[in-house]
């Protein structure tokens, strides 16, 4: 996040520069340059930016009926793999789709086949889709089991999800990595536009 303001005030530094020093119109081209770059240095964000994002907005891996309840069931980060996970579960009643935030939601995470790898826990209620939290040690097949318990009664979903293998250790660290660097060539980039411009005002 901190590269799209800085790539504003590049912006803004580059105008008020060539607004003072001349009264002339800057080249035509210019500002679309600018533009491209904005969008460049955006791009590139997306690319190392963190690699996991909350159940909030997570992927849907189910949503159906249990029992007199309607529960979707969210997973992050997308693709679905080793390491830090969040389920989110979404429960409401089944016939008025409505929420219900009081009932309490058990999720069981096991490998498919080896039974005895299994996490359990139970959903954080502070979020827009209540969530629990799980570190995956391997990838694979997972089953994970939903259980509802509240004012319509007991009922529980199982689903299986394959997840893949964990991030390399270099991918982990991209961000870190990454973040230093785009500032500089920002300002590498944002020095030769206004060389540039001011070659081409002196003309």
């Amino acid at each position: 996040m901190i590269v799209l303001p800085l790539c504003g005030f590049a912006l803004f530094s580059d105008r008020h520069a060539t607004e003072t020093s001349s009264d002339r119109e800057p080249p035509r081209g210019t500002r679309r340059r600018h533009v491209r770059l904005y969008f460049a240095l955006a791009t590139a964000w997306t690319f190392v930016g963190p690699t996991t994002a909350p159940a909030d907005d997570g992927l849907v891996r189910f949503s159906g009926k249990a029992g007199n309840y309607q529960i979707t069931v969210l997973t992050s980060p997308t693709p679905f793999r080793a390491g830090p996970v969040e389920i989110g579960v979404l429960v409401q009643a089944a016939e008025l789709h409505r929420p219900l935030p009081d009932a309490e939601v058990t999720v069981e995470v096991s490998l498919r086949d080896e039974p005895g790898i299994q996490y359990r826990g139970t959903t954080r209620t502070d979020k827009l889709v209540p969530s629990v939290s799980f570190d995956l040690p391997q990838g694979g097949w997972w089953r994970i089991r939903v259980a509802v318990a509240g004012r319509l009664g007991d009922a529980n979903k199982t689903i299986e999800l394959e997840a893949d293998d964990p991030l390399p250790a270099w991918r982990e660290l991209s961000l870190w990595i990454c973040l230093p660097v785009l500032p500089i060539l920002l300002y590498v980039a944002h020095q030769w536009l206004v060389r540039r411009r001011e070659r081409s005002v002196a003309r």
